[in-house]
């Protein structure tokens, strides 16, 4: 279970590489948003907003993916599908997918 609160506005705390987030899988909103917070723009919640929530609704029909595979979006879990609708924002506020090991199983 997930509780994300946003801030009003979003602003970068660190510079990112491309390297350091899933780029070549944003769409073009998503790449907007990582520039304009790597030159240090500001973005309100609610532009985010609008963009997490088309792709929340784009996700609609997916299959569930009971691997819990963080590195394909084909299909998602509850916990895939929060950090996908995300993503973009992701390396700025710190919520990123972490490995666990559960007797002897590595999970993301």
């Amino acid at each position: 279970m997930a509780i994300v609160r946003f801030p009003k506005q979003f602003t970068a705390v660190k510079k990112l590489s491309e390297k350091d987030v899933p780029f070549e899988q944003f769409n073009e909103k998503e790449k907007e948003y990582f520039g304009k917070l790597n030159n240090n723009e500001v973005i309100s919640y609610a532009d985010a907003f609008k963009a997490i929530f088309e792709l929340a609704l784009q996700q609609l029909g997916k299959k569930y993916d009971f691997d819990f595979d963080f590195k394909k979006y084909n299909n998602l879990s509850c916990t895939e599908f929060v950090y996908f609708c995300i993503k973009s924002l992701e390396g700025f506020h710190g919520l990123k997918p972490k490995e666990k090991k559960y007797l002897c199983l590595i999970r993301q």
